[in-house]
């Protein structure tokens, strides 16, 4: 899905496209600029030198930190003291690193 923003750029969303390995690749490839969690696109785009933006949650930036990639990374602040968790589901059940 294509839409425009208020500077007339496109804004490419994937949450409803099946794509493969190699056509996210092209994607990210292709963009200005990407927004995303601590997953598999941000690493494409410190490959492809993409600038970024990475929200992260219960993940810690400095697993997988990247100092030569042209991003930024988002996080609650204050730092709370259950993260970083690293868990896919919150066993605290609160969610908090995911709000703001």
């Amino acid at each position: 899905m294509r839409s425009r923003t208020a500077v007339g750029g496109d804004v490419v969303r994937t949450s409803d496209r099946i794509l493969s390995i190699n056509g996210l690749k092209a994607l990210v490839k292709g963009l200005d600029l990407l927004v995303t969690t601590d997953t598999g696109p941000r690493h494409f785009a410190v490959a492809f030198d993409v600038p970024y933006v990475c929200v992260m949650g219960s993940t810690d930036p400095m697993m997988t930190d990247q100092p030569e990639a042209r991003g930024e990374v988002v996080r609650h602040e204050p730092l709370l003291d259950c993260m970083p968790c690293h868990e896919k589901v919150c066993p605290l059940v609160h969610h908090k690193c995911s709000r703001t």
